[in-house]
């Protein structure tokens, strides 16, 4: 019975994980070949952006397949026409988040571990006074946006 529940198990995965490659494509993803999702990302892709996908890139948004677990799904979003999120061959991720306002790039090779978010904006700009300006951060001119702010 429990090699029964097994095999039910792994097909239903299976079919999840196509699902989700589809669901992917659908939402304008180029997705590379032999990529593994465990689970569904949480996709929000900009029209006039780009995501993509290398190949073997594996995407664990569930906490039973990694040994930490993770906090939430994968995040991939865009936040503006022309913003990139571009992930290279061989990339491991597990319950993070990517967010891009221009341009976000995971090379090749690279291990994101459990919750860790990478982001090119803090979604709003600290003016010099010591002020928050209202205009989101992608929206000011290049001159504008030159400091950045980085958090763990």
């Amino acid at each position: 019975m429990k090699i029964i529940s097994r095999i039910i198990d792994k097909i239903a995965s299976m079919l999840a994980a196509q699902i989700a490659k589809l669901s992917l494509r659908s939402s304008g993803v180029e997705v590379g070949a032999n990529v593994t999702l465990w689970g569904r990302p949480i996709v929000s892709r900009v029209q006039g952006s780009t995501i993509q996908i290398g190949n073997r890139v594996v995407l664990c948004s569930v906490s039973t397949k990694t040994a930490l677990g993770v906090n939430h799904p994968v995040v991939l979003r865009t936040l503006s026409p022309g913003a990139k999120i571009v992930i290279g061959n061989d990339v491991g991720m597990s319950g993070g988040a990517i967010c891009s306002a221009q341009s976000v790039t995971i090379g090749e090779g690279t291990l994101l571990g459990a919750n860790v978010v990478i982001a090119d904006t803090d979604f709003h700009p600290i003016v010099p006074e010591g002020g928050v300006t209202p205009t989101p951060m992608w929206q000011l001119p290049p001159s504008q946006s030159k400091k950045m702010y980085l958090s763990e």
